[in-house]
């Protein structure tokens, strides 16, 4: 993988989200995506970082605070 952009997307299920990840992960120039969702992406890909989140309870994310 190459040294290219990097990609945090915030709810990545829904109807805009959806292909937003997809066109990412499509584009050569990204070399990672990193999604932030409840519902769990069933979808494996090399630039693909899946973190869990539940949008009541954030404090438990330590990067955010």
């Amino acid at each position: 993988m190459n040294q290219g952009k990097k990609a945090i997307l915030i709810g990545a299920t829904g109807l805009i989200g959806r292909q937003l990840h997809a066109m990412l992960l499509r584009d050569d120039s990204y070399s990672s995506v990193t999604v932030f969702c409840r519902s769990r992406i069933n979808l494996l890909h090399p630039k693909l970082t899946y973190v869990p989140v539940s949008y009541t309870h954030l404090n438990y994310v330590s990067f955010l605070n």
